[in-house]
């Protein structure tokens, strides 16, 4: 084994450490976002038991990840778990994309890069909708990136479907579909391919056909977009992008070389620069928000390093930095995550309470 590919291998099990360190302990989060958890997941128990998620529990949000959730009985330790699984489905699809923009180092690159973003490692102990979207969106631009190589119908179909998912489940990831949508039509009428078109039209409705059986188009509409209109804009929110960057200095390595002649670098960027501009415009910006971004951003920083020669004093640096910077914030905040007090008011609630109670505290 040549040192080249020894280096590739630690990387590769460090990796794999920092992805299922995160399960360790993962009964107490240490993520604000943990009260949106408990919001979706209560609608999510009260949806299994058959309430309508929009007109009487006045949701605001994309159903689908609610409703995988309530399939769930809206079970925490179930639903962090599930969050944790599309997180790792997320991650191999970042590891496949850049292993084909640049071959198997960068995708271990990119893997290493997810598995230590402080962003995901927060997102991935929750039962985060953000994450849930992004996954499947990442999951989507992999099929998008193989049929790029070989134009094949079953691709398009698979991509159009995830892309569908992903918006249906949280729509910050709906200016990446509409760029993709365009390009995508653009290009099929230019070369009068029909049945592609028609392929990718048919899959992204097929969600949205199948949520209407259970919404009426106003239920959707009110909870997908007007709700959501109704929100303030708060320009000291968009600082949290410092959160995101902060630890994730990597990232920043990725502005000094795109090859836009390389169609595929192009797609990663749009898919970059739809969501992360999004992000920063709409009315609150947090921090949970940029688990969009991480998976576009690792694929394109792991493709600058990769272009960059072994033995280059700057690549060690950064990788080494940003290894021990990572390691020991996901470390320390595992480790020091503190005893949720929902459980000890839950136990208490439980005991004073006739079985099969619904309490909402």
């Amino acid at each position: 084994m040549s040192g080249k590919d020894r280096n590739t291998l630690v990387l590769f099990v460090l990796a794999l450490v920092f992805i299922f360190i995160r399960l360790y302990n993962i009964e107490n989060p240490f993520s604000t976002n943990g009260i949106d958890e408990g919001i979706h997941l209560i609608q999510a128990k009260m949806v299994g038991q058959g309430y309508n998620l929009y007109s009487e529990l006045g949701g605001d949000q994309a159903p689908l990840a609610i409703l995988v959730f309530s399939v769930l009985k809206g079970n925490v330790m179930a639903s962090r778990l599930l969050s944790f699984s599309l997180f790792l489905a997320g991650v191999s699809s970042s590891f496949l994309i850049a292993s084909r923009l640049r071959g198997r180092r960068a995708g271990v690159l990119a893997m290493l890069v997810l598995a230590m973003d402080f962003t995901l490692l927060r997102e991935s102990r929750l039962a985060s909708l953000d994450l849930f979207s992004a996954s499947l969106l990442s999951i989507s631009a992999l099929f998008f990136i193989i049929y790029m190589d070989c134009r094949k119908w079953e691709y398009v179909a698979v991509a159009s479907l995830f892309l569908s998912m992903s918006c249906l489940s949280k729509m910050i990831a709906a200016p990446f579909a509409f760029l993709v949508t365009i390009a995508f039509l653009y290009k099929m009428l230019k070369d009068r391919n029909f049945i592609h078109l028609s392929v990718y039209a048919i899959s992204f409705a097929i969600p949205v056909v199948l949520l209407m059986l259970a919404f009426t188009p106003q239920e959707l509409l009110d909870g997908i977009l007007f709700r959501q209109a109704g929100r303030g804009f708060d320009i000291y929110s968009k600082l949290s992008i410092l959160l995101f960057i902060g630890p994730g200095f990597i990232y920043l390595v990725s502005l000094k070389r795109w090859n836009l002649k390389d169609r595929k670098v192009v797609f990663i960027i749009l898919w970059l620069l739809s969501i992360l501009v999004f992000v920063m415009i709409q009315g609150r910006t947090f921090q949970h928000h940029f688990a969009y971004v991480s998976f576009p951003a690792a694929i394109l920083a792991s493709v600058v390093i990769s272009d960059l020669p072994d033995r280059n004093l700057k690549k060690r640096a950064l990788i080494s930095s940003f290894i021990a910077v990572n390691a020991l914030i996901s470390v320390s905040l595992i480790a020091t995550a503190p005893h949720d007090m929902s459980y000890d008011v839950a136990a208490e609630i439980d005991s004073i309470t006739p079985p099969g109670s619904l309490v909402i505290s």
